[in-house]
């Protein structure tokens, strides 16, 4: 026991979550290695892959702490400056999502109450994540 306080969720979601998360990296990795194989996604998209697993790491934990999004972020940043001219905007839309979400939503909706509004603003980068690391990436296409 780590003495946290605070709500997590029912005890058998709980549990069942850790293991899920790091279950789920293992098919996902699978495919992506059997795309990257086929030339159908680049190897930069292997960081779109680690940066979905580390987002969904966070988004399926019924505990939310932002050390959990963060190195998603960051991941995320690197991701797009090697797969898209311009600014990051995904990753700072996600970190302004992220603000949101454990500063200014706990002041307005008390405690506990930002415990999930990354669910659905973020769907669109989830999906073309999701797209560029296990769909056909840009690169490829034009390969």
């Amino acid at each position: 026991m780590t003495g946290a306080t605070g709500y997590r969720g029912p005890e058998p979601i709980h549990r069942l979550s850790h293991g899920g998360i790091v279950l789920l990296a293992l098919p996902l990795s699978a495919i992506f290695a059997v795309r990257l194989r086929r030339g159908r996604v680049g190897r930069a998209d292997a960081l779109a892959l680690l940066a979905l697993l580390l987002f969904l790491r966070g988004l399926l934990d019924p505990w939310n702490s932002i050390y959990y999004v963060l190195p998603a972020i960051l991941v995320l940043v690197s991701w797009e400056a090697l797969s898209r001219p311009g600014l990051p905007v995904g990753a700072m839309a996600l970190g302004s999502l992220t603000w949101l979400t454990f500063v200014a939503a706990p002041d307005h909706l008390g405690p506990g109450g930002g415990q999930g509004p990354t669910l659905g603003p973020v769907d669109v980068e989830v999906e073309e994540l999701v797209e560029r690391s296990l769909g056909r990436s840009q690169q490829a296409a034009t390969a």
